[in-house]
């Protein structure tokens, strides 16, 4: 499997042995791993790449875990993210959870006990891409099936613009399926493309009714 495939997961400790476990799991998973030492490495990681998952350490050296937790969540809203915290830090990764965190995990950790997180997150993010795509495969199906009661209620659709709109269908469905980073886990995005795509869907439906209407009537006279 490509490595634009599979789960992404950004591990985020200023301890190298830390990152370096994590990662080692997140391999065996099957996932494509990345690391950063510091929240702001992390951060400039995140303009070339989306993660599906962050681990990070409570304790950063300058920025801490919980900010960059908020600024990951305000970014990727649907990246999950879990905190990675020593023992006496509980009360503080539980306060970062009602910001968004996935969950925590105390240090030193299991290492089964770390790789049924990771999964857990993995199938949450795996759920929420799927039902994604779903929603996005209804729209589709949703606005062909009103083009098609326009066309029987008698409004005309020339051959091009038909054609045209089914090319645009299909091309739509085809990035849906393909680009991962546009429905898996990132609904906010997501949500912001479709609303433009169902506008603009509609609006050519309006146009193309206008249309008849006025051809109809030119016909007429």
């Amino acid at each position: 499997m490509s490595d634009e495939l599979k789960t992404r997961l950004l591990v985020v400790d200023d301890e190298q042995s830390i990152r370096r476990l994590c990662m080692t799991i997140g391999n065996t998973l099957g996932f494509a791993c990345a690391e950063a030492e510091s929240a702001e490495v992390a951060l400039g990681l995140l303009d070339r790449e989306t993660p599906d998952l962050v681990l990070t350490d409570l304790k950063l050296p300058t920025v801490s875990g919980v900010e960059l937790l908020r600024q990951i969540k305000t970014l990727l809203p649907r990246t999950e993210v879990a905190i990675m915290t020593g023992h006496g830090s509980i009360e503080s990764a539980v306060d970062a959870m009602k910001l968004g965190a996935y969950d925590y995990i105390e240090k030193p950790f299991r290492v089964e006990k770390m790789r049924l997180l990771l999964q857990r997150m993995a199938e949450k993010v795996r759920l929420v891409t799927e039902n994604a795509f779903l929603r996005e495969r209804v729209s589709t199906e949703e606005n062909r099936a009103a083009m098609r009661g326009l066309e029987q209620a008698g409004f005309c659709f020339g051959g091009a613009g038909k054609r045209a709109f089914f090319v645009a269908e299909e091309f739509a469905l085809h990035q849906g399926r393909n680009q991962r980073s546009a429905i898996d886990g990132h609904e906010g995005r997501l949500c912001h493309r479709s609303a433009k795509m169902n506008r603009a869907r509609h609006q050519f439906l309006a146009r193309s009714a206008l249309a008849g209407d006025q051809d109809r009537s030119a016909r007429i006279l």
